[in-house]
């Protein structure tokens, strides 16, 4: 297989998984080695198509190929109704006065737009992009500190867990690259989960939000096991193979309509 076509398998794979693949899938599906998985993923990160991190890569914002910026984008597109519908009925489990932390993500960023209709909520959060969705507000948002991923726009680190450790809340909203029984909520970057681990352990209620395509893969890096939440909002498109198996495992599930 020529290098060209090998990229172009690579970055449909990513499209299909969600914007995320190991490294090693890759080299074991092409039969290559890891030094020529390395190779594309390098010039595919330099086309700026692609963003190489620990052990794989995820798919770029921004898609500088005319065909795979009309693929991600219709992608993108489809996905971003179900996020919103998401973050509507996410909004709805939230009432005045309370406190809430919030983690990263697109789907979350859209928890937070949903929520500007309140008067008041005191919002904990790692993401820049969500301290800024909501700075027009009258909420008490408290930024948590650490070490900037300027790709992703969000705080990890010591710092921000030393902060945290420091407050406890009503609600914690997290998304995930992927949600499966065996591994339960997994995460793009190894920096991003060390800060959800104790947002976990901060709240009265824990609730993912995710759309129903998440479900049935894992991201790069799995840790956070189903008995940590409480509540899975999603689309109305998920399997009913997962509600089931949700229910049996005492996870309460709601369905944005779409």
């Amino acid at each position: 297989m020529l290098a060209q076509e090998r990229q172009n398998e690579i970055l449909s794979l990513l499209v299909q998984r969600g914007g995320v693949v190991k490294m090693t899938e890759l080299a074991k599906r092409f039969g290559a080695s890891n030094e020529t998985i390395r190779r594309d993923l390098a010039y595919l990160q330099e086309q700026q198509l692609i963003r190489r991190v620990y052990g794989g890569a995820v798919l770029a914002e921004q898609q500088s190929s005319s065909g795979t910026r009309a693929i991600f984008s219709a992608t993108r597109a489809k996905g971003q109704r179900e996020r919103e519908a998401i973050g509507r009925l996410a909004a709805r489990q939230v009432s005045e006065n309370e406190t809430l932390l919030l983690g990263t993500g697109t789907t979350v960023l859209e928890v937070a737009k949903a929520l500007k209709h309140f008067r008041h909520l005191t919002i904990l959060t790692n993401s820049l992009l969500v301290a800024q969705e909501l700075s027009d507000t009258t909420f008490d948002i408290y930024l948590l500190g650490g070490k900037l991923d300027c790709n992703e726009m969000f705080t990890a680190g010591e710092i921000g867990l030393s902060g945290l450790r420091g407050f406890f809340v009503d609600k914690t909203f997290i998304g995930a690259a992927g949600i499966t029984f065996e591994y339960g909520i997994s995460h793009f970057t190894n920096e991003d989960y060390t800060i959800r681990d104790e947002m976990l352990k901060r709240c009265n209620q824990v609730i993912v939000v995710a759309a129903s395509e998440k479900f049935g893969h894992n991201g790069l890096h799995t840790r956070n096991t189903l008995e940590y939440v409480d509540l899975i909002i999603t689309d109305e498109r998920l399997k009913q193979e997962y509600v089931d198996g949700l229910a049996e495992r005492e996870v309460e599930v709601l369905l944005a309509p779409l």
